[in-house]
């Protein structure tokens, strides 16, 4: 092993190919070389430090041409004790993608309006009648998806995230909302009041919660066991946890970072590993 030089960094082992995991791939329409320079990169990257673990999945003409992780999923995180058990990452380890799930997300919408659910030019109001305070009754669920909703944090009180998978205290925290500008405006992260927003519109145009139109309308027909919004409880214990890499944040980035999404790093980052 070498030393992990300085804090917030991991151990990175000496042996490689110990803690590399390759899976199925078909090369058949690819170059083998590009693909060994494409997981080349993702090694060096992975020797810097700052990835207990890393996973590439690369598809090409709908065949898998690259599949493997390195590194450990748990076990070799910069604070974890020497003597911890350290699990090496496999190719089908699960892990927490945060916002990567808006991605996801947007593909459910734009399927619903393709099957006619709503339009993308539709208010918000048209669906969720609280959304009305402080000019919010002008936007639409295009400005929600592009960011430009002008609620890119929340207004007031902060609300409880322990709280937010009940659907009439979120209508209520959103309705409180007030925009930093008119919708339209201008684009600003919305970090933690995109997925409500867009969950309870999903929720109340289609009657079903968008958990059971992702799972039954897309990863049911393509056969994924994960990549749905959190696990099972029983499944808590397979998922590679997160945790905080390399220095601090500087402090002007650190409070944006906490305006954005509630909180720092090192709150945030333990905060997502419960169940």
């Amino acid at each position: 092993m070498t030393d992990a030089g300085r804090a917030g960094r991991i151990v990175v082992p000496a042996d490689l190919d110990a803690v590399t995991d390759v899976g199925e791939e078909d090369h058949s329409e690819v170059s083998a070389a590009a693909v060994e320079r494409i997981w080349q990169a993702a090694s060096y990257w992975y020797q810097a430090g700052m990835h207990p673990a890393i996973q590439v999945c690369l598809r090409h003409n709908g065949k898998v041409v690259l599949n493997r992780a390195i590194g450990h999923a748990h076990g070799n995180g910069p604070d974890d004790p020497p003597d911890a058990e350290r699990v090496p990452v496999g190719t089908d380890t699960p892990f927490c993608v945060y916002s990567a799930a808006k991605a996801i997300t947007t593909t459910v919408v734009h399927m619903l309006v393709e099957r006619g659910h709503f339009s993308l030019d539709d208010r918000v109001c048209d669906y969720l009648p609280e959304y009305t305070s402080h000019g919010k009754d002008r936007t639409t669920i295009r400005h929600v998806l592009t960011h430009s909703a002008g609620v890119p944090f929340a207004s007031g009180p902060r609300p409880s995230l322990r709280r937010m998978n009940d659907s009439e205290y979120t209508r209520r925290k959103l309705a409180e909302l007030k925009p930093i500008h008119r919708p339209g405006r201008m684009h600003i992260y919305h970090g933690l009041t995109w997925g409500p927003l867009v969950r309870e519109i999903v929720s109340a145009a289609t009657g079903q919660n968008i958990r059971d139109i992702l799972a039954a309308e897309v990863l049911g027909p393509l056969g994924f066991r994960w990549t749905n919004y959190g696990v099972a409880e029983s499944d808590v214990p397979l998922v590679a946890p997160s945790y905080v890499t390399g220095k601090p944040l500087p402090p002007p980035i650190a409070a944006a970072f906490r305006t954005a999404v509630g909180g720092t790093m090192q709150q945030i980052i333990p905060f997502s590993n419960t169940p």
